[in-house]
């Protein structure tokens, strides 16, 4: 299971963030289940761009995201 280290990463990573977060900081998010069910544009490019950070493949990302989002969201449903 990965986790996020910032201490670890490269300077161009640890750049990455920042502009992802400076792209983003204005946004205005819907609901974390609105935000699945509806495959978010947001949502995405800050979950891949974490992926990628991590080291993910990004011929995988898209794959794994979309199974992703929908198991998240029938989970949320579950719950909610």
């Amino acid at each position: 299971f990965d986790i996020l280290n910032i201490s670890k990463l490269t300077k161009e990573r640890k750049n990455t963030l920042v502009e992802i977060f400076q792209k983003l900081e204005n946004s205005n998010f819907p609901s974390i289940i609105e935000q699945y069910e509806s495959n978010n544009k947001e949502r995405r490019l800050l979950d891949s761009v974490l992926l990628e950070v991590l080291g993910w493949d990004k011929n995988s990302i898209d794959k794994v995201l979309d199974k992703l989002y929908q198991a998240i969201a029938e989970e949320l449903k579950t719950k909610g």
